[in-house]
């Protein structure tokens, strides 16, 4: 991956820290880390798809595996 876009997308996840942080004192402060995390999922996953080099497995055997590494996060 290019640096200029990697650089790019840390600012774009970075960037929505003070949305959850706007939400977290309106809301729920679980809502705004939440909604954090699902609108950097939805900008990351569809990249990590289409500019891996590996195809990335979606086995249940290899299921299994990222949902342990989650769990271990």
């Amino acid at each position: 991956m290019n640096v200029s876009v990697a650089y790019f997308l840390v600012i774009l996840i970075w960037a929505t820290t003070p949305l959850a942080i706007q939400w977290s004192g309106h809301l729920d402060w679980f809502f705004g880390v939440a909604a954090r995390i699902l609108i950097s999922a939805i900008i990351v996953i569809p990249l990590v798809f289409v500019f891996s080099k590996t195809p990335f497995s979606l086995k249940p055997s290899a299921l299994k595996v990222y949902a342990a590494a989650c769990l271990a996060g």
